[in-house]
């Protein structure tokens, strides 16, 4: 991956935002700002990784997901996810090189958080809509969730009801 443009104006501006209103360390802002501005450009990456004494880019894991997890809250503050989201916050993670399982080890208590969020609003009404369905797997596979873990976090949610 070479450089990749982001094509989806709301995911450009969640990347904004995140960097505005969340604390992220000076490189997690240097490389937002650079993918804001860039893409997902592999080259312009390494001078900010060089300049904050970074050797591999994984090196920041729990940073990256920190970010990402920030952007996708704010994808979700619609309780939809377009194409275009989806798409390139797979791109972020493959830029971040987050492996699955990453989200579930690293951040597992911020990924419970979200998604309570999200059953709420499915089972507010006690109706859950086809939509409403598929958004529960696109949730899950924003997470790289497998579906058993998927599933573990869903009947907390409803034992805590």
């Amino acid at each position: 991956m070479d450089t990749l443009q982001i094509d989806d104006l709301e995911l450009k501006e969640a990347i904004a935002a995140t960097v505005l209103l969340n604390n992220h360390s000076k490189a997690i802002q240097e490389i937002a700002q650079n993918i804001y501005n860039n893409g997902f450009d592999t080259i312009s990456l390494q001078p900010i990784l060089k300049k904050h004494k970074i050797g591999k880019i994984e090196y920041i894991k729990e940073q990256s997901l920190a970010f990402i997890i920030d952007v996708i809250k704010l994808v979700l503050n619609d309780y939809v996810i377009s194409e275009g989201e989806r798409k390139n916050i797979a791109l972020l993670k493959m830029y971040f090189k987050i492996a699955d399982g990453d989200f579930y080890k690293y951040k597992y208590n911020e990924i419970v958080e979200i998604l309570n969020r999200q059953f709420e609003k499915i089972y507010e009404d006690g109706i859950v809509t086809d939509e409403e369905e598929v958004h529960k797997f696109e949730v899950q596979d924003l997470f790289d969730l497998s579906y058993d873990q998927f599933l573990e976090i869903k009947e907390q949610y409803r034992n805590n009801l």
